[in-house]
């Protein structure tokens, strides 16, 4: 032991210290490593000991796997109700069940397809129980079991969409109306249409265009393309200073409009009177709008049709069907002559000066 002389493991005398007495036997069958059992004793130790539990059965699945899978995760997810209380929920109209457009929309894909309940019909007559199915299997059969399930969940559905689709139809026809009745009553956007064709007839004066009754608004934008020849301000920023200075009231002078051209305190401009102009929903095409007013008019038809299938001999009118959405109004354009710029002309004779003027004042 010359390695541990000097250490805690060697007695000063040089030889090893005393083993203490413990309790080997104890510490064997505490910690004692069993021996492996090779596969034949494994089996006899298994067929020996207690009689086995009944192997549970196998489930049996009727549909694609993929379907399963999906059905699966729209029931867990979405749904939440046992397969075995999935019929009376949809019936009773359980709000687990129809309390929500994604919860109908997770349903309605768990109705069976035609070779799904061919083959579910025919387990069910086979006698076999149908306990035996697994769980997307047996959300397809009791789906199946409901009278009109496609119908009834389409109603459900259209319960959610339809409202939308009146409400958002009904926000843009709204706007429309309350644009059309502000401009229509704007006393600053008539003062600026008459400037504008005043000022055209005076610049294209002496020409075919410079007698012009009227012009078409959607010329108005090109007011901006024309520039002055001795700078670069154009036409609609001239314009808007002459219409300001039009506009002031009477008990104001020219001192106390702002520098920089804009309006004084008391003077009306378009954006106080045309402030339904600048409706989001105006951004909405009308045909849009009509055509959600189209979808939610079939959606009530085919909850009719429905309600007339489950309840026969209950009165179900619910919409006629010569119902047509409200048109866009749309107003004829007057024919015209000219813009400022000759861009637009008219097939009216021209007008004299006195006809100008009294065409002003009105």
């Amino acid at each position: 032991l010359p390695k541990l002389k000097g250490t805690f493991w060697v007695a000063e005398n040089g030889d090893c210290v005393d083993v203490p007495p413990l309790d080997f036997a104890s510490l064997e069958q505490l910690f004692a490593q069993a021996a492996p059992k090779t596969a034949a004793a494994a089996k006899a130790s298994a067929s020996a000991g207690a009689p086995a539990a009944a192997a549970k059965p196998k489930q049996v699945s009727l549909i694609d796997g993929k379907r399963g899978h999906n059905v699966s995760i729209l029931m867990g997810g979405k749904i939440k109700i046992p397969p075995a209380e999935l019929r009376a929920a949809v019936l009773s109209l359980d709000p687990r069940a129809v309390g929500n457009e994604e919860s109908v929309a997770a349903l309605m894909q768990c109705i069976p397809s035609a070779d799904e309940a061919a083959a579910l019909e025919a387990y069910v007559r086979s006698g076999k129980p149908a306990s035996d199915l697994a769980d997307p299997d047996r959300v397809l059969l009791e789906m199946q079991s409901i009278p009109y399930v496609e119908a009834r969940l389409r109603c459900y559905a259209h319960k959610f969409a339809a409202p939308h689709k009146l409400n958002s139809a009904s926000q843009v026809f709204e706007a429309v109306c309350k644009a059309t009745e502000s401009i229509r009553k704007s006393r600053v956007f008539k003062t600026v249409l008459r400037t504008v064709l005043a000022a055209g007839n005076y610049l294209n004066h002496g020409t075919r265009n410079g007698n012009a009754i009227g012009f078409r608004l959607r010329n108005l934008p090109k007011l901006a393309d024309t520039r002055s020849t001795t700078s670069n301000t154009s036409l609609l920023q001239v314009l808007a200073v002459e219409v300001t200075r039009m506009l002031q009231p009477e008990d104001m002078d020219g001192e106390e409009e702002k520098k920089d051209g804009n309006p004084g305190p008391g003077c009306v401009v378009l954006a106080d009177e045309l402030a339904a102009v600048l409706d989001p929903m105006l951004k909405v095409p009308s045909e849009e709008a009509s055509k959600m007013l189209a979808s939610a008019e079939a959606a009530l038809v085919e909850m009719q049709e429905a309600l007339a299938a489950l309840l026969p001999n209950t009165p179900t009118k619910i919409i006629s069907s010569s119902y047509k959405p409200p048109q866009t109004p749309t107003h004829a354009a007057s024919p015209t002559k000219a813009t400022p710029n000759g861009d637009v002309s008219s097939g009216s004779l021209p007008s004299t000066p006195a006809q100008q003027q009294q065409q002003q004042q009105q």
